[in-house]
């Protein structure tokens, strides 16, 4: 069967040039864990994980140069054997996550990496390790979750379920609005709001030196009671408004109240 070759899309073109930016870094891992409390079946889990694999065509997409572009193209599904690690306890997750969070992807070879890790209990869990060109932290999750639903649907506890979704319909959808009226009007839009320069802004404790940028980073976690992600969501279903979209928003009136200004742009790759 002849290979087809799809562009990169917008919001893959963006990464792509933070890659050349911070080559030889590890800057696009993103790297996510469950742990399962119940006993588990290591070899259900593993075609668990497959059955997922098979189902979502972003993971076995491959990068690679065609006519000097770097291009896109989609390989047949094979069964991707998955490590099984044995951990001593839970502490052990976060150096086995920082292990293989440090990997660094090559772009025209395999951009995920699945481990299994077992605790001496005989419960245990995943961890995924992919690059962003081809997933972001929302997918991470949504890819846990099908992965224990394929994981109880092997396991006889739920009836079958569709898993599967495709990046491809995403490059075919973004093609057909740039080739729309939408796509023309919104052009003309942004080149009118961008006819003066917004301001520039800043955060208190923002990096305002070249030479102190770094792709090293630290992360700090804030816990949301449950009720109060409960009412988040409520609010925005009843504006019909994204939960991403209500957090952009939140940041925007923090950025307006500490610069005073209400002309700034915060730079974010988006479609729909």
């Amino acid at each position: 069967m002849e290979k087809i070759f799809y562009n990169l899309t917008n919001p893959q073109k963006s990464i792509l040039l933070t890659e050349q930016y911070y080559k030889g870094t590890n800057i696009n891992n993103i790297c996510g864990t469950a742990i399962i409390k119940e006993t588990l079946n290591f070899n259900l889990l593993e075609h668990a994980i497959n059955n997922v694999i098979k189902e979502n065509d972003s993971f076995r997409i491959y990068l690679s140069k065609k006519d000097s572009n770097l291009m896109q193209s989609v390989k047949p599904y094979q069964f991707t054997p998955i490590e099984l690690v044995d951990l001593k306890s839970k502490n052990d997750v976060s150096i086995l996550e920082n292990s293989t969070l440090s990997n660094v992807f090559n772009l025209e070879e395999k951009l995920f990496e699945f481990k299994m890790f077992r605790f001496p209990e005989g419960n245990g869990g995943f961890l995924l390790n992919i690059h962003h060109i081809i997933s972001d932290g929302w997918t991470l999750g949504l890819t846990c979750r099908k992965i224990m639903i394929a994981y109880s649907i092997l396991n006889n506890e739920i009836p079958e379920e569709n898993i599967s979704s495709s990046y491809i319909d995403y490059i075919q959808s973004e093609q057909e609005y740039f080739n729309s009226q939408k796509f023309i009007n919104d052009k003309l839009y942004w080149k009118d709001i961008f006819s003066t320069i917004p301001n520039t802004v800043s955060i208190p404790g923002s990096l305002s030196k070249t030479s102190d940028f770094s792709s090293k980073a630290t992360r700090m976690e804030f816990i949301l009671s449950k009720e109060l992600i409960e009412n988040i969501k409520s609010y925005c279903n009843s504006n019909k408004i994204s939960i991403f979209n209500f957090f952009m928003t939140i940041l925007s009136i923090y950025i307006y109240k500490i610069n005073n200004t209400n002309d700034f742009v915060i730079r974010n790759t988006y479609f729909k």
